[in-house]
């Protein structure tokens, strides 16, 4: 082989595993930002998360003291006058229910299936649940009725003035910003991981083309860039695990480090599980590849003897010498 032969080759083997690699980095980011989106941007995950995690329950204290804190004397002289507490008008079923109704909501709009934020927890219910305990009871003190319908028209139009029937979240301070940067990260998510796909698609035609003159070649380098990609997402996202739940371990002592523990654990975990089939894909594809570039090569190994042999059986041969 002349010199520009071997400079030739040398270039050629270069360029393959340049491409590998940039192959192998491509399909390990896709399966992980694929399996990601498929956790992250699903309603069920969260709905099932808030559960599991006890977010109702931390998110039922909150709230319940903050409408006590807006609502102030009146919604105080309510709770009191009715004899009922905060659980009997905030239940943990309709918390959930809006919970639910909100995450809808707001992944329908971050995936683009929504043109509007319609974020709003609607308190008509509770505050229905209130005027009515509270009738009841007023009914009871006073069965002449005398002066109840006043009493309660004043404690209505006091509740009324500082507790709103619906609360829009979106448009509160920030919120509709955070929406928007939610959205514009999603569709540029998206955007990329379409982009992922068709760089991988290029790179391995880059490298078909490179081995060409070699069938167990393209087989070869595709294979082992296949499988290292496979291997290599499982491990980044195992890591990524451990990494997120060191890290939060730290809080766990605090009500919201708890939940946020939780969440990051179950969540690495769906990840986990999401990524697996396309992994195993990868792996298995890999494996095979690999295996059979070394049965093409066999093969043909295999058939040079026999064409040798029938080349020296042969008479025009025999003639000739």
């Amino acid at each position: 082989m002349s010199a520009l032969g071997v400079v030739a080759t040398i270039v050629k083997y270069v360029f393959l595993v340049l491409f590998t690699l940039l192959l192998v980095g491509q399909l390990t980011a896709l399966v992980v930002v694929q399996a990601s989106q498929t956790v992250l941007l699903d309603a069920r995950f969260y709905k099932t998360e808030l559960d599991r995690a006890g977010v109702y329950d931390y998110a039922y204290a909150s709230f319940s003291q903050k409408i006590q804190e807006q609502g102030g004397n009146s919604t105080q002289a309510l709770i009191g006058l009715s004899g009922i507490s905060m659980e009997d008008v905030f239940t943990k079923p309709w918390i959930k229910t809006q919970a639910e109704n909100l995450i809808d909501h707001a992944l329908a709009y971050i995936n683009g299936q929504s043109a509007t934020a319609e974020l709003v927890v609607d308190l008509t219910d509770p505050k229905a649940r209130l005027m009515a305990a509270a009738q009841t009871k007023i009914a009871q003190l006073q069965p002449d009725g005398n002066g109840s319908t006043a009493l309660m028209a004043q404690l209505k139009a006091q509740l009324d003035e500082k507790v709103p029937d619906r609360i829009d979240l979106a448009a509160q301070a920030g919120g509709m910003q955070a929406l928007e940067q939610a959205r514009s990260s999603v569709q540029t998510a998206k955007t990329a991981t379409l982009g992922m796909a068709i760089v991988a698609l290029v790179l391995a035609g880059l490298i078909a083309v490179l081995a060409r003159k070699s069938v167990n070649a393209i087989a070869r380098w595709l294979g082992a860039a296949c499988f290292i990609a496979g291997a290599l997402s499982l491990l980044a996202i195992g890591v990524a695990k451990e990494k997120a739940v060191e890290m939060l371990s730290a809080y766990a002592h605090t009500p919201e480090g708890q939940i946020m523990l939780t969440v990051a654990k179950d969540g690495s975990q769906a990840v986990q599980d999401a990524a697996f089939p396309m992994a195993a894909a990868l792996i298995v594809l890999g494996v095979v590849g690999i295996a059979a570039s070394f049965l093409i090569k066999q093969t043909k190994a295999a058939q040079i003897p026999q064409e040798a042999a029938a080349g020296k059986k042969s008479p025009a041969s025999t003639k000739t010498k």
